[in-house]
Order: structure tokens, then C-alpha cells, then sequence
């Protein structure tokens, strides 16, 4: 870690220079620069989504998305400064200047790499559909297409995308969050979502006994950290530091100590 730590610096610290003296005259100064000066990097997240990010009860987020933002800023020697946001407007968090990066479960996909610009992944993860588990006509992605299920998502997500490829007569149920898509789940609004294997083992262990995971993985899917389009030497140091956090051990001790087991590969 101390590693990264003096590496990160000396990266940003020739970065900053060659920006400087190339642009002495500019009038807008690239992120690095303006993190630099103001000492802090603005970090927009999605504050309901433990153990990947949440807020305690005396305010301050936690979680394993956290701990990988708090690491970065510790690398760059600058604080970590959190904004909270929803998943559709991440993005909007970014091209409107609010955030210097997003780490809040953001899967790299072209469409979305139209505007912003994302790293390598810190995560792959892969979609399952998850239902209750007193559903006996419910034991396959076809069953659920059949019987033209209703699908509870959030808006923003990649639920989006593969429900339609995936289902062609399911319809999807928007929500503004994961919880409120369990909801609509458990009072029987919907007939399954769809979310990420992580995110589903964590909820049947809170609950045993009470959902059910219909079997295969139906996406690949890498998170990243994404960052405003078009600032590359900002990029470049994020997308390198990720690199060296996965090289490290030091994202599969995070992960392991938010999750309680060892991170998937």
C-alpha cells in the first residue's frame, strides 16, 4: 500500500508539471490539477446499497466502494469528499462537473461510453433473476419469458438491456432503487429481479429461506470507475492506479472485509 501510495504521488506530481508548464496560458485547468489545488477529490456514490455503500447512522458512508475511493485519495494525498447520487443520475454527476469519478457499481458499456469514460474494472460481476422462493412455477428463464413475467428494476440500471435481449415478453416494473425492487418482489408486484450474484447471495443470507436464485449467470459485466470524457491524463492516472489496487491484494481485502468472503474472479 505505502507502495502505491509514493507511485500514485510521483505520478500525479510529473502529471500536474507537464500540465503546468504546457498550459500556462489555458484558462480551465484539467481534474488533476483542480483536485490538487483544492486538496480534495469529489466522489459521487449511491449511499443505500450496503455493503457496497451506505450512510451509518452518525452520517458518515461505509462500505466496500468506500474503502476503494478513501484508498485512492490516500494514494493521491488529497481527502476523499462523497456525493451521493442515484443510479441513473451517475453519469449526470460527472458531465455536470459535481464529481471527479464515480465508484457506485458502474458497468462499462459502450452506449454509456458515449459520454463518460471508465477504467478498468475493479469487479466483473454477472445478472441473475431472483425470485421468491414459495414460486414453484418459476424455475427458468423461460418459465419467467412464458409467462411473460414482470421484471422489477431501477431505472438507470443494466436490467435495462438484458431483459429485453434476454425476455422478449417479460415487461419491466422501474424503481429508484434496489430496495424498492425487492419490494415490489415480496408483495408481489413483480415476479422476479434482476441483479448481480453479490448483491443476491448478501439478500439470501439476510433472508434464508425466503428467495430463490433461477440458475445461470446472464451477463458479464465490469464495474469501474468512470470519470468525465475527454480529460485523458486524468484517466490515465485512475485507470493506472486501479490496475495497481488489483495487483496489490489490496481490493480482495476490501472486498473480503465488506462481504465476508473472498471476492469472486
Amino acid at each position: 500500500m505505502k507502495f502505491m501510495h509514493k507511485w500514485l504521488y510521483a505520478v500525479a506530481v510529473v502529471t500536474v508539471s507537464l500540465f503546468s508548464v504546457s498550459h500556462a496560458n489555458a484558462e480551465t485547468k484539467g481534474i488533476l490539477q483542480q483536485v490538487i489545488d483544492r486538496g480534495a477529490v469529489r466522489i459521487a456514490i449511491i449511499g443505500g446499497a450496503a455493503p457496497w455503500s451506505s450512510i451509518s447512522p452518525s452520517g458518515d458512508p461505509q462500505g466496500y466502494e468506500i474503502e476503494i475511493a478513501k484508498s485512492f485519495a490516500s494514494a493521491l494525498g488529497v481527502k476523499p469528499v462523497f456525493v451521493t447520487t442515484s443510479i441513473p443520475g451517475r453519469s449526470a454527476m460527472l458531465q455536470s462537473g459535481k464529481a471527479d469519478m464515480v465508484i457506485a457499481q458502474y458497468t462499462n458499456t459502450a452506449e454509456r461510453a458515449k459520454t463518460i469514460t471508465f477504467t478498468r474494472p475493479y469487479m466483473t460481476i454477472g445478472m441473475q433473476f431472483l425470485v421468491l422462493a414459495d414460486r414453484k412455477d418459476i424455475n427458468s428463464v423461460q418459465d419467467l419469458d412464458k409467462m411473460h413475467a414482470k421484471i422489477a428494476a431501477t431505472r438507470g440500471g443494466y436490467t435495462q438491456t438484458l431483459v429485453p435481449r434476454l425476455l422478449p415478453n417479460a415487461s419491466i416494473l422501474n424503481f429508484d432503487n434496489i430496495k424498492d425492487e425487492i419490494l415490489a418482489v415480496d408483495a408481489g408486484q413483480a415476479d422476479a429481479t434482476s441483479e448481480n450474484q453479490i448483491w443476491n447471495r448478501d439478500l439470501m443470507t439476510k433472508n434464508p429461506g425466503k428467495y430463490k436464485v433461477i440458475p445461470g449467470l446472464h451477463s458479464h459485466e465490469e464495474l469501474s470507475i468512470a470519470v468525465p470524457k475527454g480529460d485523458f491524463d486524468w484517466w490515465q492516472l485512475v485507470n493506472d492506479w486501479v490496475e495497481q489496487f488489483n495487483a496489490s491484494g489490496d481490493n480482495n481485502r476490501m472486498f473480503k472485509q465488506a462481504f465476508g468472503y473472498d471476492k469472486p474472479e
